[in-house]
């Protein structure tokens, strides 16, 4: 994650673009779990706003890398070496 790349927020939401994935975190409203989604809005062939990825941890910090490692493990250059011949 050699890129620096600036986290958005808003109504308790934080969110950014990355490898042409949106992750997003979902801010507790009180003690619990932080809730992360990856969603894949760029692929137009196939679902466009597909969910590809969640989980929950317990630390705002450990969401936002979490996401940002499952981006790195599913941008679209890596899905593309990984995909199996049809």
């Amino acid at each position: 994650m050699s890129e620096a790349q600036r986290w958005n927020e808003h109504d308790g939401i934080l969110w950014m673009e990355k490898h042409g994935l949106r992750l997003v975190v979902h801010l507790p409203s009180s003690k619990g779990y932080v809730r992360f989604v990856v969603i894949d809005h760029l692929d137009r062939n196939n679902h466009p706003d597909r969910l590809i990825g969640s989980g929950s941890l317990d630390d705002i910090g450990k969401a936002k890398n979490a996401a940002q490692r499952m981006a790195e493990r599913l941008r679209p250059s890596n899905r593309s070496k990984n995909a199996s011949p049809g």
